[in-house]
């Protein structure tokens, strides 16, 4: 179902995922979560965007402490140097805030600056994974709560005039 052509039946797909961690945690976190993460990692386009839908469900419906636990590694995905990877990950960062809404917000400060850094600049915006996922952050939040969202825009603003200054 994650990877079918029509979105409904990949959102109810990747809802069905989130039911599975909320009625059986430990069966997902053997066989559900390893598999989602490995689809996030090297799956095709629409193995990702599925994935990413359905660990963005996992992540509202588990208990909140452990969806901190996952913070770090979905962080380092995002900055990953493999395009493919970083995608996956930047994918799952766009589903997240539409997912859990409210619940995402302890995570912006800490995810969007990766999402910021990951824009690429590819002319079809569909493509550019960093900026859909910054743009659908700035969007849900940005009237709510800017005071996250603007150190953000500073961090990446001095990483970007530190690469850019003659060594």
């Amino acid at each position: 179902c994650l990877t079918d052509p029509v979105q409904e039946v990949v959102r109810e797909g990747a809802k069905a995922f989130g039911i599975l961690e909320q009625v059986m945690p430990e069966y997902s976190r053997k066989y559900g979560q390893p598999w989602l993460f490995g689809r996030l990692r090297s799956g095709e386009v629409s193995e990702q965007l599925g994935a990413s839908l359905a660990l963005a469900e996992v992540m509202l419906k588990m208990d909140k402490a452990r969806a901190v636990e996952f913070m770090p590694e979905i962080e380092l995905g995002g900055r990953d140097e493999r395009v493919a990877i970083r995608r996956g990950y930047l994918e799952l960062m766009d589903s997240m805030p539409n997912a859990m809404k409210m619940d995402f917000v302890p995570f912006i400060t800490q995810l969007f600056p990766v999402m910021l850094m990951g824009i690429t600049g590819d002319k079809d915006k569909d493509e550019d994974a960093g900026l859909k996922s910054a743009t659908s952050l700035v969007m849900r939040f940005g009237d709510l709560c800017p005071d996250l969202l603007y150190p953000a825009f500073q961090v990446v603003y001095m990483v970007t005039l530190q690469s850019d200054s003659p060594e």
